[in-house]
């Protein structure tokens, strides 16, 4: 009997080396452009955020190739090496998508997903949004974050989905997941800040 395995969703994460120093210099960055943030995004919860097109230029001041290569490459290279399963490895990769999300006490964000499988076509290449990743930039209490993959799932007797709580997972982690894992924040305690980030990635 032989079987073949499709891509499984998977969370990994790792602590950024540079931490200390990286939050010293960004989380500053971040703090000042709070006020320069549009409040006009489509999520149903009131986290400070930097996402949405008209935040481009705020993110681009902010997170520049210093951060990208030393927070995010670094790690996405190590998790291609130590790949959970032997699951295709990308030709090429691009973030395309990067930004903040600040929480204050009793914030939290409705379950979502970063729309994993979606084609993006650059320089006549047709790339697919596979990865996503949280680093969590600023945080004094366990994690927030769960991971949930919907039920009913095949071949179980699971009927209402399966949840992976992230308390172990502390400050200074960037965790990586396929961009269509579902996910939330549960309302925090303290202050947060995190980065949130896509990658397209292309395999031609």
């Amino acid at each position: 009997m032989e079987f073949s395995m499709f891509p499984a969703n998977f969370i990994c994460w790792d602590c950024v080396e540079e931490h200390e120093n990286i939050k010293k210099e960004y989380l500053k960055k971040i703090q000042s452009s709070l006020s320069k943030i549009s409040e006009d995004n489509e999520w149903v919860c009131d986290v400070s955020t930097s996402f949405g097109d008209s935040n481009i230029p705020i993110n681009e001041s902010i997170f520049d190739d210093y951060f990208i290569s030393t927070v995010i490459w670094k790690y996405f290279d190590k998790l291609l090496e130590n790949r959970p399963y032997d699951f295709k490895v990308p030709k090429q990769s691009f973030v395309h998508n990067l930004w903040y999300n600040v929480y204050t006490k009793g914030q939290y964000q409705e379950i979502h997903n970063h729309s994993g499988g979606l084609d993006y076509i650059v320089n006549g290449k047709a790339y697919e949004s596979m990865f996503s990743g949280i680093y969590i930039l600023d945080s004094d209490e366990t994690n927030k974050t769960v991971f949930y993959q919907p039920g009913p799932l095949p071949c179980t007797s699971s009927l209402n989905g399966v949840k992976k709580f992230t308390y172990d997972i502390t400050e200074g982690n960037i965790i990586f997941f396929p961009s269509g894992l579902h996910h939330y924040v549960m309302p925090v305690e303290k202050e947060r800040t995190t980065v949130s980030f896509n990658i397209i990635s292309c395999y031609k």
